[in-house]
């Protein structure tokens, strides 16, 4: 059994929300580079049914990343989402087309990505604060903590919410709730810290007989 001395227990205990987001942040500040197995599970609220996909998820800075979508990892490549910092590819295999645009205006905003990626400043840029979410994870393990972006309106429906580990304060589970109340939660494991992923991992190369599609311009 591991015996946890009563000073660092009491620390554990007694932190603050501004303890737990400056620790968060420090972590990953000093990741220049993070690949997780993630297991996503998305639930229809109306309905009340749960759709479930995993893969795997890189980030790099300054600002790439990559997301692998499958139904299981023997499974076929579901969607594969890739960005390089400027540009963002959405490819689809089984229907043969990639959406393709610049980041800032496919994500309405940047910040949540950007804290994951690590390039953001989670207090600078979210009101944070303690979630009194019941049932979502193990409290004794955990720090669970709502993040609200500060450039979102006030009336903005939807939240974020991230279970930080108490023993490495990194990000092992977030739930995203939209203004319908549908839940995403997205658990992280096998993560990678600072290996060498290389740049290419970050740009997608278009297959011939793939239909490209640009959004329409605002």
């Amino acid at each position: 059994m591991i015996h946890i001395p009563a000073a660092l227990m009491a620390a554990v205990l007694s932190a603050s929300v501004d303890d737990v987001a400056t620790k968060v942040q420090e972590v990953y500040e000093k990741a220049q580079s993070y690949k997780a197995h993630f297991v996503q599970e998305v639930t229809l609220k109306t309905i009340d049914k749960t759709e479930k996909d995993e893969g795997t998820v890189c980030f790099k800075k300054p600002g790439k990343m990559r997301w692998e979508y499958r139904k299981s990892p023997e499974q076929p490549l579901l969607q594969l989402i890739v960005s390089d910092g400027e540009t963002m590819w959405f490819y689809t295999p089984s229907e043969k087309q990639v959406l393709v645009d610049k980041v800032e205006r496919l994500l309405s905003s940047k910040t949540a990505m950007d804290f994951l990626s690590g390039m953001g400043n989670l207090k600078g840029e979210f009101k944070v604060k303690f979630s009194k979410a019941k049932g979502l994870v193990d409290r004794g393990k955990y720090y669970l903590l709502e993040l609200r972006p500060k450039d979102h309106p006030k009336d903005a429906g939807g939240k974020l919410l991230v279970a930080v580990s108490k023993a490495s304060f990194m990000v092992d589970q977030s739930f995203i709730y939209d203004e319908f109340g549908n839940r995403t939660r997205i658990i992280f494991d096998n993560v990678e810290i600072n290996t060498d992923l290389a740049d290419d991992l970050f740009k997608f190369e278009i297959p011939k007989g793939v239909e490209v599609v640009n959004p329409p311009k605002q």
